[in-house]
Formats: C-alpha cells, structure tokens, sequence
C-alpha cells in the first residue's frame, strides 16, 4: 500500500464513524427505517440501540469517496495544494488550507479580492467539541500540529457556562473574537472587496453580534449588499427564520470594504425607520407586482431597515431597540395601514391609484 492509498484509507475510516456509532438511530418515517447517520449537533444517546454493518458503511464511503475524486477532477482540473499562503500568493499553488486562527494571518495588507466566510452560528452548533469524535484518534496523522481540547480560540457561544474550563463563552465574548476576525479580513482586503457571509439563526442576539462585528471591523453595508437565497429543501429545519410569518430561506450579506465619513445622527430618527423601508418596500414591490406576499415584503422590508440601521449599530444604539425594528409584525401593521394596500389571504392586494393621485 502506497502512502496515497493508506491516507485514502485514514479518509475513510473516519468518514465510516459517522455512520457506525453508539448516537446512530433509525426511525419508520426515515429511509424505511435503516439506520442512519448521527445526525445531531451534538453528543446525545438514543433511547434505541442498533447493530450497524460496519463492512457495508466502509464499502458505501468508498464508493462515495471515488465519486467526489471523480467529480473534483472533472471541475477541478490543474490545481495545487499547499500549506502554506506563500505559495498561492507567489503562484506555486492555487489553494492552500491553514490550520490557524482567522484573527491573525499570514498575508500582506490590501492583496484579497473577496472573503467568502461562514461565520459559527452562535450556540447552535459546539464545532470543536464535536470535531474531537474524529481528532482524539486521527489528530496525529493530520498534517498540521493540533492541540486537542484546547478550544480558546473558538468563536462560539456555549449555552451553559463553565467558570472552571477558563474559555467559556458567551454573546459578548462571540461579538468580540468575531469583531477580530472581520478585523482582520478588512486588513487584508482590497479597497472596494466585499466580504460574504451568510448566516442562519433564530436567536436575535445571535444575528446582532455578526452584523455588528462585521460594522465595528469597519465594513458597510448597502441595501444592495443584501441578497435572500431561497430554501434549501433539505435544509428546511435549519433555515433562517426570525419571525414567524417571514421568510424561510437565508440571507446572504455583502459587506464593502471603503473610506467611511462618519455622519451624525440623531437616535430620535430611527423611531421613523421601519415606517418609512416599510413604504419604499411596498413601492418598489408595487411597481412590478399586483399582490405582495407576506415572504416578499418580509425580504424587500428587512433588505431595507437593515441597510438604514447601519448607522444607528455603529453609533451603539441598543441591541434591543435595532431589533425591535426588524420586527415582522409590526411590518405587516404597517403595511395595513397604507392606503394603496389591501389585506388577502397569505398578503396583500395593491389597490388602483384614482384620479386625484396623478
């Protein structure tokens, strides 16, 4: 067995576990009651056991491994790995991996195009933690060095805080390291790149500290930046979802790296806020639109508030206050309460202008 053929091995072995384990369950209304995958964020015992076939998972990761070597070589085509961010920026390497926190990297300032990133979404899912299933056996074959439970530098929340493990998170810890890391993207940026992200979470406190993270690391944020992806039907448990009655898909945010004047601001504005992105909302649905869905308004609304918000994050208006304004209820008062508006099953009705409105 050759060295590529052994790790092609290691590959597999460790994609076996997830699929050969003591949290592996199987229910009626799912893959006719085979057993499935662990397929939970987290360590949890069934209240079943069952027996897996180990030799029939390693010979089904096989398979699915030579379908992804297959798959990356027909799109994939020339391209070199390395460990190492030198060799991509000096062109010996099209794409490295680096094992290392995001807040300190090894590139020059002002050399990135775009970073394209997928934040930790809050206290939904505990990575490190999890990913030590894997690394407690494999974490010396890797090839890079590893420093099992030792989960400082995460960003993360943890829902149920330990004093004595002396890296236990909370909101304000996640703001902070995320701020970091933005940070840190924006040094390494171009004028004028983007960073993008996108995020799901049904916790506000949540959603809060990755926007503001991104606008205290410096970005902006135009209504133009923010763009809704539609649901992912094997993802709908997960999808992003705020309020109920709103949309079911996720959001996916454009942040703009460029010299910013800071403007005054006056905190009693932001009572006018939602009100008036409600308006410009309707306006531009009502234009291309003879009936607005409750999902539409939700998506042009929020692409709207948000984008008018920015100022008032930055200038450290309350959390509770910014949220409070992205509240789809209120949205949908106010969109009843407009004149050229009717309300319908599921939204509403734009209404013929008469002859005094031209």
């Amino acid at each position: 067995m050759n060295e590529a053929e052994w790790y092609f091995m290691l590959l597999n072995i460790s994609a076996l576990l997830r699929y050969t384990n003591n949290m592996t369950f199987s229910t009626n209304s799912w893959m006719d009651g085979r057993p499935v995958a662990w397929a939970k964020h987290a360590f949890w015992t069934p209240n079943q056991f069952i027996e897996c076939n180990p030799i029939e998972y390693f010979d089904n990761r096989i398979k699915a491994a030579i379908s992804g070597i297959q798959d990356r070589l027909g799109r994939f085509d020339g391209t070199v790995l390395s460990l190492n961010e030198e060799d991509v920026l000096t062109g010996k390497a099209t794409h490295c991996i680096r094992h290392a926190s995001s807040s300190s990297m090894n590139i020059p300032n002002g050399s990135v195009d775009v970073v394209v990133t997928d934040p930790p979404y809050g206290s939904n899912v505990q990575y490190g933690e999890l990913c030590h299933f894997w690394l407690v056996w494999i974490k010396d074959l890797l090839p890079f060095p590893t420093t099992p439970f030792d989960l400082k530098q995460e960003v993360v929340v943890h829902r149920k805080q330990d004093t004595t493990s002396g890296y236990s998170k909370n909101f304000d810890s996640y703001t902070n390291d995320l701020t970091n890391v933005y940070k840190e993207c924006y040094r390494v940026l171009k004028d004028n790149a983007i960073l993008v992200f996108t995020f799901n979470n049904n916790n506000p406190d949540a959603w809060f500290s990755v926007i503001k993270a991104a606008l205290d690391a410096g970005f902006d944020l135009d209504p133009e930046g923010i763009a809704y992806q539609e649901q992912i039907e094997a993802y709908r448990d997960t999808a992003h979802m705020r309020f109920d009655g709103t949309a079911r898909g996720d959001f996916v945010y454009s942040f703009i790296k460029r010299s910013l004047h800071n403007k005054s601001i006056d905190n009693n504005d932001i009572n006018n806020v939602m009100n008036s992105c409600v308006e410009n909302a309707v306006n531009e649905l009502s234009s291309t639109k003879m009936i607005i869905s409750k999902e539409e308004l939700f998506i042009s609304s929020y692409k709207n508030i948000l984008a008018a918000l920015v100022p008032f994050i930055k200038a450290g208006i309350n959390k509770d206050v910014i949220i409070e304004n992205l509240n789809f209820s209120k949205v949908e008062k106010i969109a009843d309460s407009l004149a050229q508006l009717k309300r319908v099953t599921n939204g509403w009705t734009i209404l013929p202008q008469k002859d005094e409105d031209f």
